[in-house]
């Protein structure tokens, strides 16, 4: 399975619209239970239709996610350009939004291994078009965290 798709799925407008509708499920969801984690697996289960493995992702942020970084490293602009054509298009979305996930989880990756990779991402996320929703996303994570113990 493939997560670019789902991840788009699940992070900018959908996220900021469903965290902001005090009806939306995911809004009852979250007000009801007060484990992030449970919260989590929940949300996971509802997307994906199984629980959530957090030996997999850890396996997917030391195996899988270099390579895709390399990867990107060899295509992304680092002139202020965008990956098709002279404008955002839905390529540059797809790529960008995982990173506004990475983010909220604390997720860093190595910025003098992926320098051009970093400006970009930081560019495109930047945008009028992503950065309330991100900072949205963000003020509703930690009004609703659980105090680590």
């Amino acid at each position: 399975m493939q997560l670019g798709p789902v991840m788009a799925l699940v992070s900018g407008p959908t996220v900021g619209n469903a965290i902001s509708d005090p009806e939306n499920a995911v809004a009852k969801l979250v007000a009801a239970v007060a484990d992030n984690k449970e919260v989590v697996q929940q949300l996971f289960v509802r997307f994906l239709n199984r629980p959530g493995d957090e030996a997999a992702a850890e396996t997917a942020l030391r195996d899988e996610l270099p390579p895709i970084l390399d990867y990107l490293e060899s295509v992304v602009p680092d002139d202020g350009g965008y990956l098709v054509g002279s404008s955002l298009t839905l390529a540059d979305i797809s790529v960008a939004s995982p990173f506004a996930n990475f983010i909220h989880l604390g997720v860093e990756f190595d910025a003098a291994k992926h320098p051009r990779t970093k400006r970009y991402v930081e560019r495109i996320l930047a945008r009028p078009s992503f950065s309330p929703m991100i900072e949205r996303e963000a003020a509703f994570l930690e009004r609703t965290a659980v105090p680590a113990e």
